[in-house]
């Protein structure tokens, strides 16, 4: 094949987009994470920022409060990119780690951190979302 050629099908390979660009994704759009509507078994929906995924439930800034939601009391968790029913267990560590990259904080909360947040949001401890 002739040089030219390679290099034209080379800047043409080049020049083809595959899979998603960071514009088509809601939360690079935003420091905080991604938004977020949990619908509790009781029926109770409630709307928020995704701020960690922990193995038993999620962190989020519901109503300018730190909360926490496990997933016992969850049925379904619905974010831009992902829906998931935890009606029957938890979601899959599979769908957790694709939680987590959606969230504010993907390596987790540390202490240090929450206590830092709870105390910009005047908060003493992180509210349990149980209804």
């Amino acid at each position: 094949m002739k040089p030219t050629a390679i290099i034209a099908l080379s800047a043409l390979v080049l020049a083809c987009h595959i899979g998603p660009r960071a514009s088509d994704i809601e939360v690079s759009h935003e420091p905080g994470g991604a938004r977020t509507r949990i619908t509790a078994r009781s029926g109770t929906v409630f709307d928020g920022e995704l701020l960690a995924v922990a193995d038993t439930g999620l962190l989020v800034l519901w109503s300018r409060q730190v909360s926490y939601m496990p997933y016992a009391q969850a049925s379904t968790l619905t974010t831009p990119m992902i829906t998931l029913s935890v009606a029957t267990g938890p979601p899959s560590p599979a769908d957790r780690d694709r939680l987590r990259l959606l969230s504010r904080f993907p390596q987790g909360l540390t202490p240090d951190i929450e206590a830092r947040l709870l105390a910009a949001l005047h908060q003493r401890a992180v509210v349990v979302l149980a209804p």
